[in-house]
């Protein structure tokens, strides 16, 4: 009996009742697209960020999380990397130095994190080297320990990007 009333009810003023449902439905879509959105958003920052910046584990010094200085390293890294070796479910791993900097041209100065890392290793554990465009640059060689790689807004901000830069201007 209810049913049937408010069936009757809804069609009694159908313009009131078609925008009412137009804006029902356009609502559960915006919805439905804005958590789509955020929920990819979202996984691919967790992804870039395990891939591309800290990886899926790390081991510090005990002291350097509470203040990043360069001098707090692992003590006894050979005993750490003997173990890690003998790890059969790992994938990769490698050792890096990271250190806070600045660097400056004579155009420019900023603030950087600098790491030190092995190229062949890192391959292994991040992605970085996938962010490269073709043309834009080159991933860092071990036969060249000088090479440097720096992201394009860094280029940007140092005013590097219409400068080639070679040994002589080193």
């Amino acid at each position: 009996m209810i049913w049937s009333i408010a069936w009757k009810n809804i069609w009694r003023n159908k313009k009131r009742s078609l925008v009412v449902i137009g804006a029902v439905m356009l609502g559960i879509i915006a919805g439905i697209f804005l958590i789509g959105f955020v929920e990819g958003w979202t996984k691919q920052r967790l992804h870039d960020a395990i891939y591309n910046e800290v990886s899926h584990i790390q081991i510090h010094n005990n002291e350097y999380t509470r203040n990043e200085e360069l001098d707090l390293t692992i003590t006894d890294l050979r005993e750490i990397i003997r173990s890690i070796d003998t790890m059969k479910e790992l994938s990769g791993w490698t050792a890096r130095t990271k250190i806070i900097a600045m660097a400056n041209t004579p155009w420019a100065n900023t603030g950087v994190v600098v790491y030190g890392i092995d190229p062949e290793k890192e391959i292994r554990v991040t992605e970085i080297y996938n962010e490269i465009e073709p043309g834009g640059g080159k991933y860092i060689d071990k036969q060249s320990p000088a090479d440097i790689l720096i992201s394009d807004k860094t280029a940007e901000l140092l005013k590097l990007k219409q400068y080639i830069i070679t040994d002589s201007v080193l």
